[in-house]
């Protein structure tokens, strides 16, 4: 192995080329390597001393190999389709098409391409009949559609895609970046459910046994679980989820100890009212969800009604502009086609359309999902405060004589009984813990700026403005979750309600709010 390198601006990249042969022709030996390639600038000096030229290109590029076509990137300058320059339409309508899919052909890990298809390969029958599944889309189950693939379909089912391997296309310009993808992405989820999970199995033979005393319960956080651990690049995996400690006799197996266990132990009713904060009513006051949510909510419908009325001055512009109405169109009527012909969905008309359209987008995406995603380690981690399975009933109702006897001699049993066994619950806990975290360079909402954004003063300001309500934000929750009136949050046995303060560090810290979902 030699290695190749080529210099940028300020640093080397390095890759290891390996041996190829020899060229016959040539009488070269040749060596061979791979490059990943991400641009995230392109900034070119006009030559008349008033500013760079800028292309934001935030982008992976492909081998020529791989596909022949050009990559094309604009400016940060921003246009209505109505006031794109004529000599970039054509530029402009190629690049569209380089990012639509039509259905047809498998999806390569290069490719940028967005398609649509139906849930149709969430089973695996090829392996086992029992894990067949049915098809989510169309008429008998309706539902959104997923990004597509294109895989081949299944042998024994022509309506299920085939599972081939534990990576699933996405555009490459979305998919996950290196240091996320170590730190969570399909392989650490892969990892956890193929690696960890049957290396539990193996140590906690007896899939029957559940916890016999509540300080067997205790040990899983404070002792952890002896276990065998492969040379195979698992430890890695564990020292980011779990709290892996190891010895020269063998490796203890730790998790991290929720914040519910901590205080020793994420409901929504609102109407409309024009004199209430935020235009809405809670029926209960003290609804932490709520009430952090809707100041969420209210910054970015303000960052969003600045920009749309920025560029869309006029209700005409947004009839008019092709773009946005095919986009639109395209949400409804593909990405959503069960639902295509459903009289809720809302019009866009008018600045007043899109500003509830992209609000609702932006909030589902970011605030809602974090405030359902990154608390469930904290409030499921610790199971008996959220035991995901019931294997006995309580004996409350009709009890034998020794049933009743029993429980009235040793109550806890009963409750030890119920509980998921060691297997269950050790294997909920473990994905939980890759759900509920926070990557190293998770970008959170309101924090970096689009280099488009800050080439307009208008919209730079704009974007300035939303952060500064993003960091009172932090504020605002602290100070609720201090003051001592609001039971829901400051109680007694009570995780502090922070999982919509919108900054957080890596991590399981139940607070944070990423730009959007990454699963």
């Amino acid at each position: 192995m030699n290695p190749i390198q080529f210099r940028k601006e300020k640093e080397t990249i390095k890759a290891y080329a390996n041996y190829d042969g020899l060229d016959n022709e040539s009488k070269l030996y040749k060596y061979k390597c791979e490059f990943k390639t991400y641009i995230k600038n392109i900034v070119l000096d006009n030559g008349i001393g008033n500013g760079n030229v800028i292309f934001p290109c935030e982008s992976w590029v492909h081998s020529k190999h791989e596909n022949t076509d050009k990559r094309i990137f604009f400016t940060d300058k921003s246009y209505l389709p109505s006031e794109t320059p004529v000599g970039l339409k054509s530029l402009r309508e190629k690049d569209l098409e380089s990012l639509r899919g039509n259905g047809e052909g498998e999806r390569k890990t290069f490719e940028r391409i967005y398609d649509y298809d139906t849930y149709n390969d969430i089973g695996d029958p090829e392996t086992d009949s029992d894990l067949s599944r049915p098809v989510l889309g169309g008429e008998q189950h309706p539902y959104p559609r997923r990004c597509r693939t294109g895989r081949e379909m299944t042998s024994k089912e022509p309506w299920s895609e085939s599972r081939t391997g534990v990576i699933f296309y996405v555009p490459r310009d979305e998919d996950f970046s290196e240091i996320k993808e170590i730190s969570f992405g399909a392989t650490t989820l892969y990892s956890v459910l193929n690696g960890i999970i049957p290396m539990l199995d193996s140590t906690l033979t007896d899939a029957n046994k559940g916890f016999s005393l509540f300080r067997d319960i205790e040990s899983l956080y404070n002792d952890g679980i002896g276990i065998d651990l492969p040379n195979n690049g698992l430890l890695s995996v564990l020292t980011r989820l779990l709290r892996a400690i190891t010895n020269t006799a063998e490796s203890i197996l730790q998790f991290a100890t929720p914040r519910i266990k901590d205080k020793n132990n994420s409901r929504g009713i609102a109407v409309e009212h024009e004199s209430a904060p935020h235009g809405l009513k809670l029926t209960i006051e003290d609804y932490p969800f709520a009430n952090d949510g809707l100041v969420l909510w209210d910054a970015i419908k303000q960052w969003a009604t600045t920009y749309i009325n920025h560029y869309y001055p006029q209700p005409s512009l947004i009839e008019s502009d092709k773009e946005l109405q095919a986009w639109w169109t395209e949400i409804r009527t593909v990405g959503h086609g069960d639902k295509k012909d459903e009289p809720w969905w809302p019009q866009l008309k008018t600045q007043e359309d899109m500003i509830k359209i992209i609000t609702t987008i932006m909030w589902v995406s970011s605030g809602h999902h974090s405030a359902v995603n990154f608390g469930q380690y904290d409030f499921a981690g610790y199971f008996p405060n959220r035991p995901t399975i019931a294997r006995t009933k309580m004996p409350n109702e009709d009890p034998t004589v020794e049933e009743w006897e029993a429980f009235i001699s040793k109550p806890e049993d009963a409750l030890l009984d119920s509980f998921p066994t060691q297997i269950q619950a050790t294997r909920v806990m473990s994905v939980l813990v890759v759900l509920s975290t926070h990557s190293p360079d998770e970008e959170y909402i309101g924090t970096n700026m689009e280099p488009a954004w800050a080439a307009e003063p208008a919209i730079k300001a704009a974007f300035e403005e939303f952060s500064c309500r993003l960091k009172e934000l932090e504020a605002i929750i602290d100070s609720r979750n201090n003051d001592p009136n609001l039971r829901n949050r400051s109680g007694a046995g009570l995780v502090p309600y922070q999982l919509l303060k919108p900054f957080s560090e890596s991590g399981l810290t139940g607070k944070g709010v990423p730009y959007s979902i990454s699963i």
